[in-house]
């Protein structure tokens, strides 16, 4: 064997253990749980006005009132459940 094939070897060796231990680490982690098709950008699927005033908007017209105030109040809910996550901790 030359120099050359010894390297060549040597390199393969690292490689394939490379990625053996890239797939015994991944194997313990979680898999990624990005937004799903169909289901949304991530955001839990309601079926309220909250929810009906993002379909008004991507539709390009004028939301309705019932549909502003659920958003609003929405917003305000999730603001306090900020708040209060950041509160504890």
């Amino acid at each position: 064997m030359n120099t050359l094939e010894v390297v060549l070897a040597r390199r393969n060796r690292r490689a394939a253990w490379n990625k053996h231990a890239a797939t015994l680490r991944d194997a313990d982690k979680p898999k990624p749980s990005g937004p799903k098709p169909g289901k949304g950008n991530g955001r839990p699927l309601t079926h309220g006005h909250e929810n009906a005033y993002w379909r008004h908007i991507k539709a390009n017209e004028p939301a309705c009132d019932e549909c502003i105030e659920a958003h609003e109040r929405a917003k305000e809910q999730q603001r306090i459940r900020h708040h209060e996550r950041k509160a504890a901790g």
